[in-house]
């Protein structure tokens, strides 16, 4: 018998099928958390976010506010 935790995958993957093999979360995604794979810049306080590798457990803060073309505080 297979424990539970074998059947979670970490962070930044998700669990595709039946074969019980964990995928990289694709670019434009994260791992919220183990077998979820999120939309990064979901939401309106997330408006700013991206992620553009594959697998990650976060998203990147864009260098410029893409609502009014300017740079971020601090993104100099």
């Amino acid at each position: 018998m297979t424990s539970g935790a074998a059947c979670t995958c970490p962070r930044g993957k998700f669990k595709s099928g039946s074969n019980g093999h964990c995928w990289l979360c694709p670019a434009g995604k994260y791992g919220s958390s183990n077998n979820v794979c999120a939309r990064c810049g979901h939401g309106a306080a997330a408006y700013n976010l991206y992620q553009d590798e594959p697998g990650k457990t976060s998203c990147k803060l864009c260098a410029t506010d893409h609502r009014f073309g300017m740079p971020q505080v601090g993104a100099y």
